[in-house]
């Protein structure tokens, strides 16, 4: 039994306007695509998979990010 912890690009490159659009790397095409880092944990037992946890993960630095987040929040939205 092994925990798998997995560090894959998360490719949107078709997006314009989704809120913290950023430009990560890509380590199996070697360059820069339009998405997230998707950070997956998953329990395997060499038979079957299965995901525990995932988190969306964006850049800290402001040059790489290419749509910024809502700065005015209304009372409606879950992020309030």
């Amino acid at each position: 039994m092994v925990l798998i912890v997995d560090d894959s690009p998360y490719d949107r490159s078709r997006s314009k306007m989704v809120e913290v659009l950023c430009r990560v790397w890509g380590y199996s095409t070697n360059r820069y695509l339009k998405g997230f880092r998707m950070l997956t944990v998953c329990w395997s037992d060499s038979v079957s998979c299965l995901p525990l946890d995932f988190s969306l993960l964006f850049a800290a630095e402001e040059k790489k990010c290419l749509c910024e987040s809502q700065k005015s929040m209304d009372k409606r939205y879950y992020a309030y």
